[in-house]
């Protein structure tokens, strides 16, 4: 029971106890009919042959019936004021039994975004595989973006980098590094045609590189191939510095939750 349900029942006991006095105070001293309504009687008595009842009994009964009338009323307001009182109870009872259950479902909700969220946003490399329509062979890559992206003003501005190995039937194997914008500049007879891979804490190597074919200067083929791929397996965290035309070397960062898988 609350203080203000308390305070209430205190309130309805104590005018309980003083119309108990009232009714009390009532019975002991029924009202007495005075002379004039005495000689009234008398007359009434002597002006008719049929005899009436003495007014000392009716008045007597009078205070009985209003006894009986105000006890029957108090029973009835005390069972309705103890069934309020049960009712509240039981009401808050259940709103807090509702309220646990809710916080309940939701911790358990919660508890499976996050097991759906940490499984969703596991980093690795992305595998995508092709078949080759001309022999019916696979070709299969293997690529990840870096975590930072560089500016190296203008024009070409924010850069990154992806680094990915590519499996095909004609070619063979490659480790291509390539850039979202920008000339990746390194020339052979000046020595300077590398880039510096560094994997986990291992110390830094240099890893030298063809370009393109066709002349297209967004992406270089490192030489050491095979050497990559098992430290690539390995590997959580790969460090590449990548010289570009006119902005210098360019450091960029991946991370990955599990290293390369590569069967090939």
């Amino acid at each position: 029971m609350t203080e203000e349900e308390k305070k209430e029942f205190e309130e309805f006991q104590k005018w309980k106890k003083e119309h108990k006095k009232e009714d009390n105070s009532t019975t002991k001293n029924p009202q007495v009919p005075n002379s004039e309504s005495m000689g009234q009687t008398q007359s009434s008595v002597n002006n008719t042959s049929v005899p009436s009842a003495p007014p000392t009994n009716n008045t007597q009964n009078i205070p009985k019936k209003k006894n009986k009338g105000c006890i029957t009323g108090i029973i009835i307001a005390s069972v309705i004021f103890f069934i309020i009182i049960c009712a509240g109870t039981c009401g808050n009872s259940n709103t807090n039994s509702m309220a646990d259950t809710t916080v309940v479902d939701t911790a358990i909700i919660d508890s499976t975004d996050e097991h759906a969220v940490s499984t969703q946003t596991k980093k690795g490399w992305e595998i995508s595989k092709e078949k080759d329509e001309m022999d019916d062979s696979e070709n299969v890559w293997a690529s990840i973006v870096s975590d930072n992206v560089n500016d190296i003003g203008y024009p070409y501005n924010e850069v990154s980098l992806t680094l990915t190995v590519r499996k095909m039937k004609k070619y063979g194997i490659d480790v291509i590094v390539q850039s979202s914008n920008g000339q990746i500049y390194g020339q052979e007879y000046q020595n300077d045609n590398y880039v510096t891979i560094r994997f986990d804490n291992n110390p830094a190597t240099k890893y030298y590189f063809d370009t393109a074919s066709d002349g297209s200067s967004d992406e270089v083929f490192l030489q050491k191939k095979s050497t990559f791929i098992a430290n690539a397996k390995k590997a959580h965290t790969i460090k590449v510095e990548v010289p570009y035309f006119q902005a210098g070397r360019q450091l960029f960062t991946f991370t990955v939750d599990e290293p390369l898988v590569w069967k090939y």
